[in-house]
């Protein structure tokens, strides 16, 4: 059942985005090849980016999206919308991999980047 618009849904997607940063922060505590930022103060890796992630030297940047109003499914032109894609080109442009994180999947996505041979 998807939660009803407005302080509800604010606030599961808030635990959502809250839950996936902390399983970030807990490999930081457990391992010594990790660290993250929260917010970053840099607004280019800031843009898009709950949080960074450097594993190993490599940098991660999060986007974390519960799902969008009460669809099931994320569509190309809603992720498209949510500024996602300039997001995600800004990053990798960058030097950054990119992670967009939901709890609901984008069959169109998946099967746009399987066709670009990018998975």
């Amino acid at each position: 059942m998807s939660p009803r618009s407005g302080g509800e849904a604010d606030k599961i997607g808030n635990r959502y985005e809250s839950a996936w940063a902390i399983r970030h922060a807990l490999y930081c505590l457990v391992r010594d090849d990790c660290s993250m930022t929260v917010e970053a103060l840099d607004p280019d890796e800031a843009r898009g980016a709950e949080f960074t992630f450097v594993e190993r030297g490599k940098t991660q940047v999060h986007q974390v999206k519960r799902q969008f109003q009460n669809n099931n499914a994320w569509t190309i032109s809603a992720l498209a919308r949510l500024r996602v894609f300039s997001s995600a080109i800004g990053h990798v442009a960058a030097g950054r991999e990119y992670h967009f994180v939901s709890l609901i999947p984008c069959g169109n996505l998946r099967e746009l980047v399987t066709s670009l041979g990018v998975v």
